[in-house]
């Protein structure tokens, strides 16, 4: 797992989603690399501190999430790398069945935008255009580097963050769908891995 997925915002200047490629934030320029055990080093200009990764996670606990802008996105445009699945196989030990497990289709890559009433992705060449309804996501999964999104047509696509972080856009996602719940009429009760909501009264 990469330090932004863990980081969603920089423990120094404390900007969400901050951290990007090479470990760096984008903002502060402040770098980070894998310390001793579950520890983070951050290096700046005045040199560099060691810290728990959950106490680096204390530092970022209340910084607040990004809101809708005057356009109605949220966050992005974002580089993901896409897959989906629509049908699944069985999945042996031996003889005996396990379970079953998504068959998915070859990734593509493209670019992805979160908008207070959707989620907009469009691939690279510019060939797909898809656009997922919050009100119909099923299910909501963070993975350690992919965010799992049960959509309306009951594929599953899973989204790699190719320069931002999976944990920010898991919060913000969920953020959003609490809004759109309750523009809805609707109280959002549990996220992973199925969406239930509950009429309010």
């Amino acid at each position: 797992m990469a330090i932004r997925d863990v980081l969603w915002a920089c423990p120094i200047c404390r900007v969400p989603g901050g951290i990007g490629p090479g470990e760096a934030c984008r903002s502060c320029g402040t770098t980070f690399r894998r310390g001793r055990g579950a520890r983070i080093v951050a290096r700046t200009a005045a040199g560099s501190e060691e810290r728990p990764a959950a106490e680096w996670l204390q530092r970022v606990a209340d910084v607040p999430l990004p809101g809708p802008r005057d356009d109605g996105s949220i966050l992005g445009p974002e580089a993901v790398r896409v897959k989906t699945a629509s049908r699944h196989k069985p999945l042996y030990f031996g003889r005996r069945l396990l379970g079953w497990v998504e068959v998915f289709e070859r990734p593509v890559t493209g670019m992805l935008v979160l908008r207070t009433d959707a989620l907009h992705f469009r691939t690279g060449d510019g060939s797909t255009k898809e656009v997922w309804e919050l009100a119909g996501l099923r299910g909501i999964q963070p993975a350690s580097s992919a965010l799992q999104l049960a959509l309306p047509d009951r594929r599953v696509a899973s989204v790699k963050f190719l320069e931002s972080s999976v944990r920010l856009w898991a919060r913000v996602l969920t953020e959003a769908l609490r809004a759109d719940c309750r523009r809805r009429g609707l109280e959002l009760l549990e996220l992973q891995p199925t969406i239930r909501t509950c009429v309010i009264t």
